[in-house]
């Protein structure tokens, strides 16, 4: 049965498979990712994890090879609308990519407002988290370490990331201890 989040998954195995073969043998791997993130957004536009990959892909990928920044825009909007907090910290990923510091910063402050107004260190993480890519509790706290900002935040989402930790991470534990420090 496809679902969004085996062409999530597979995606995302595609994606690290081009990162670890030599450059020229990488486009099939990368486009094959594209493709399936395309794909689990096609069968659930709903589904946040395949979106967030999507754009992050569309951001780093060469447009001559598939990538899209003003695609990856659109979808940091929807995102907004499914979930602020996730789609403010899309549209500072895109605006970083970019070099758009001004913006990026406008997009960080609104998505820690928003956690902050959620209560976000004192509620239910695991409830915060379901549907979210396993890496976003990595990525609040790496831009609150980056900004030097909302520390509490940023502490409070890398402790779950650490407690939560999975084989499933494609991000190795050792840099969560690092960010953490």
């Amino acid at each position: 049965v496809e679902t969004a989040e085996l062409r999530y998954y597979l995606g995302g195995i595609n994606g690290i498979k081009a990162l670890s073969v030599y450059r020229l043998f990488a486009l099939p791997y990368v486009r094959s990712m594209l493709i399936n993130f395309k794909r689990a957004i096609a069968l659930d536009p709903n589904y946040t994890p395949a979106i967030e990959a999507y754009i992050e892909s569309l951001c780093l990928v060469p447009s001559i090879i598939g990538g899209n920044v003003k695609k990856a825009k659109e979808l940091s909007n929807k995102l907004v609308e499914l979930n602020t907090v996730e789609g403010y910290f899309f549209l500072f990923f895109i605006a970083k990519t970019l070099g758009e510091n001004e913006a990026a910063k406008k997009a960080y402050s609104k998505a820690f407002m928003a956690l902050e107004e959620l209560g976000f260190c004192s509620e239910n993480k695991a409830a915060f988290f379901k549907n979210k890519s396993l890496n976003f509790s990595f990525k609040i706290a790496e831009v609150s370490a980056y900004f030097g900002l909302y520390p509490t935040i940023g502490l409070c989402a890398i402790d779950y990331f650490i407690e939560q930790k999975s084989y499933l991470y494609n991000i190795p534990l050792e840099w969560a201890y690092y960010r953490k420090a």
